[in-house]
Formats: C-alpha cells, sequence, structure tokens
C-alpha cells in the first residue's frame, strides 16, 4: 500500500509534498497579509472567477498584483486554516479539494471579527520546476 500524507488518503509523492508546501505558504503569506510572497506562488496565466458565474469579480495575474495588496491592507488580525481533501494530477496541473476556515476583522466596515468556511477547489501547474497558482485563492 502506498504511503499517505499525514492526516489523509493522498498518495505520498514529491508532487504530493510540493503542492502542500505551496498551499503552507500560502496560508502564511495570507495571515502575514504579505502580497509579494502570495504573487510569488502564482502563475503568470492565473484566472479566478471568484466563486461567482459575475465576470465583475473575476482577476488575472495582472489585475491581482493590482487589487490584492490593498485587499490584504484593510484586514486586520487574519488567520487562515486550510484541510486538504483531495488531490488529483493530471501532467503538469493539480487540482486541489480544501476546507478552509478564515477568521478576519476589517475595521473600515466593523471591529467585529467575520468568519468564513466552506470547499474550495485550487488549481495548480507545474512551471519551471515548481507548482504555480492558476486559481482557487
Amino acid at each position: 500500500m502506498p504511503r499517505r500524507l499525514p492526516g489523509t488518503d493522498i498518495e505520498d509523492t514529491p508532487d504530493s509534498r510540493a503542492v502542500l508546501d505551496v498551499l503552507t505558504a500560502y496560508t502564511r503569506a495570507m495571515e502575514a497579509r504579505n502580497a509579494d510572497a502570495i504573487l510569488r506562488l502564482v502563475s503568470p496565466s492565473f484566472r479566478d472567477d471568484g466563486g461567482t458565474g459575475s465576470p465583475q469579480d473575476d482577476l488575472d495575474a495582472q489585475q491581482l498584483r493590482q487589487v490584492l495588496p490593498a485587499r490584504l491592507s484593510r484586514v486586520e488580525d487574519l488567520r487562515l486554516d486550510i484541510t486538504v481533501k483531495k488531490m488529483n494530477f493530471t501532467e503538469d496541473t493539480a487540482e486541489v479539494v480544501y476546507f478552509y476556515h478564515s477568521s478576519f476583522r476589517v475595521p473600515a466596515y466593523s471591529n467585529k471579527p467575520k468568519n468564513e468556511s466552506g470547499l474550495k477547489k485550487m488549481e495548480l501547474r507545474k512551471e519551471d520546476g515548481s507548482w504555480k497558482l492558476l486559481s482557487g485563492i
């Protein structure tokens, strides 16, 4: 029986560990509100639909570089927990299904902490030997 990543049913491979490392780096960068660190994880081909069918909240890599620093600067006390549920690999891409729980404050709107949680999907692609985020942040 193949080895599994700790606490999961995901096969322990160099690629699954590398993808998990990207998710860990993403989580740390989010909690630190470090837009530059997040952007270093993003592919130039990044595209995200914001989880909606409306094109108004769609972002590509260039737009993300413009909006992410401002968005993170408005947030305080950000905590993010990601639990990977599934990873599917096809050639040079990976699809990760994960459960997230985040808590944060946006003082411009309210000092009351806001909590969000749910299932999300993140897509990554192996580019020049390292995994980069394509969507799902």
